[in-house]
């Protein structure tokens, strides 16, 4: 397999065979989700908003230019020791299923230009209503785990 290349082009060619996914990190591990599911990634907000009763890795919400957006603490969702520490952590707004919602993570790595060859699925891993897609190599010791982000 090929080692991911960083390309300065904006866009993707069409026929490449290629994707694009923002790499980042929760905590140590290594993840990923398509660029074309992100609408912008910014800092932790200041500002966010307890909602009480509500599934416990929802960190809150945040008035995002007028649009109330949830914030998502993957760290919890996935059942991680939950150190995350909201001065340094970055919030990756994602649009699907005509829903707005932010991931918090611990650091943004970068964009990733990908062949769809690299990506291995997850058979007898993951099932249907997974977070996981798919599994990226990015070199022989990094493995990136790809977000699932379904549209309906």
């Amino acid at each position: 397999m090929s080692t991911p290349t960083q390309h300065t082009d904006i866009l993707l060619e069409s026929g490449t065979n290629e994707l694009e996914i923002v790499e980042f990190l929760i905590g140590n591990n290594t993840y990923g989700i398509n660029v074309a599911k992100v609408r912008e990634i910014i800092r932790f907000p200041d500002e966010t908003v307890p909602v009480p009763n509500e599934h416990p890795s929802l960190d809150g919400i945040v008035d995002l230019r007028g649009k109330v957006v949830p914030i998502i603490n993957m760290q919890r969702h996935l059942g991680l020791v939950d150190d995350t520490d909201r001065t340094s952590s970055y919030v990756v707004v994602s649009d699907f299923n005509n829903t707005t919602v932010g991931f918090c993570v611990s650091k943004v790595v970068g964009i990733q230009r990908l062949s769809w060859q690299q990506i291995e699925p997850l058979a007898g891993l993951a099932s249907s209503d997974s977070v996981w897609q798919a599994l990226l190599r990015l070199i022989p010791e990094v493995l990136l785990l790809l977000l699932n982000l379904k549209t309906e």
